[in-house]
């Protein structure tokens, strides 16, 4: 196994509103946030290092990526209208892709039910 590892946190009740997504890897982390309207995709680079006894950020910087702006489920319906239109199979999409979702939603929710055990995808 590869050991990767996921962790999805889930407040429904947080007073402001948050759509973000990070992905940490030894590289840095890669921060998708649909509600900032300058920035939304960015990458942190750096790490920690323990100094004296505390952990201290060293080499931080932040790239901002440039992404088009647009709707997300306004383009998911149009590739959808597309192949159809076209008879070819989806670029961003498929029943392979949603499959591998659902596995990976049913091991969070078994994941959930036995107190956070890791659960294989």
């Amino acid at each position: 196994s590869s050991g990767f590892q996921a962790f999805l946190h889930l407040c429904w009740l947080n007073p402001d509103k948050q759509r973000r997504l990070g992905v940490v890897g030894t590289q840095g982390t890669l921060i998708f946030d649909e509600m900032s309207a300058d920035a939304p995709l960015v990458i942190q680079h750096g790490h920690l290092e323990e100094q004296n006894n505390r952990w201290k950020a060293v080499g931080v910087s932040r790239e901002v990526l440039a992404i088009a702006k647009a709707e997300p489920l306004g383009q998911v319906c149009n590739e959808f209208l597309n192949c159809i239109r076209q008879n070819t199979a989806s670029q961003i999409s498929s029943g392979w892709v949603g499959a591998e979702l659902v596995g990976i939603l049913c091991a969070l929710n078994d994941s959930l039910e036995q107190g956070g055990k890791v659960i294989p995808v």
